[in-house]
Formats: C-alpha cells, structure tokens, sequence
C-alpha cells in the first residue's frame, strides 16, 4: 500500500506538484488500521478539476439536457428525435392553448415543456406547456371534470 508521507505538516499535490498544508486536502476513507487518509490532489485542484468537467459537459444547460434526454427516454420511451419529431408536428405549441412550447434539444424558446401521458397505461398524448399540463393534472384527467370546469366558466362570461 502507497502512502502519503506528511512532512512538517504538508502533503505534496500531484496535480499542481506543491507542498500544501494538510488542511488543503480532503480526508478520504480511512485505512485498515484507522490511520487518516488523504487525496492525492490538493482542494483548489481538485475545484479547478470539477469545474472543467462541469464546462466540458455543457455546463448547467448541459446537465439540464442530459437529464432531461434521460427523462424522455426512460420514463417515456421517447427518444430525442422522437420528441422533437413531435414537437415538429405540433408545429411547436401547446395542444392545448396553442402558446409556443421550448424544445431543449434545438434550442426553441416558449413556455416550458411536459410530455403529456395518461398515467394509467403510460401512453404519451403529446406535448403541452406546463401550466395546461398541471391544470388537466389539478383535474384528475378526467374530461368530465374538464367539461364541468368549461361550463362553470362559460356561465360567467354569459354575465
């Protein structure tokens, strides 16, 4: 087993290759005997790192994409072309109120998008914006309630 030497105080980074004070490395598991462990990169390294790898990937849109992609795909089973196909067909509104709707994937702006489906056989209706799609979710998607609500409504304008 390799161990980390501590002389006067200090570990040796081997990112920037400086002697830096203890407190500048994280702690990791410790070993076997107990003794403490340290990374082998120093913080400030080890924060350059990551935040290179969070720019590489595309940053916050990027991680916004990826999990959004992965949403899609498994709880959907919609693929990124499929979803935008979609998107294309609706001619890039809502289904509902015909507001334009966001496709992440191309960049379109609009109100921001939901993958509409009936929650007891998981098929995908379509897509709409988010306020539509909460609003039939409030209704239970249940067209009667839907059409009860346009009623209610309706009367008032007649007032």
């Amino acid at each position: 087993m390799n161990r980390r030497v501590i002389v006067n105080g200090k570990l040796h980074c081997t990112k920037c290759g400086v002697d830096k004070p203890v407190e500048s490395f994280n702690e990791r598991e410790p070993y076997s005997n107990g003794d403490i462990r340290y990374r082998s990169h120093c913080n400030s390294c080890a924060s350059a790192a990551s935040i290179a790898r969070y720019k590489k990937k595309g940053g916050h849109k990027g991680r916004r994409i990826s999990s959004y992609k992965w949403l899609l795909e498994n709880k959907y089973k919609l693929s990124v072309e499929d979803f935008t196909l979609m998107h294309e067909e609706q001619e890039g509104v809502c289904l509902i109120c015909e507001e334009p709707i966001e496709n992440r994937f191309t960049n379109t702006l609009g109100k921001k998008t939901a993958v509409d489906h009936c929650h007891n056989t998981g098929e995908v209706r379509g897509l709409l914006c988010n306020p539509c799609n909460v609003g039939i979710g409030q209704m239970k998607d249940d067209s009667y309630i839907v059409y009860k609500a346009w009623r209610y409504l309706d009367r008032w304008e007649e007032q």
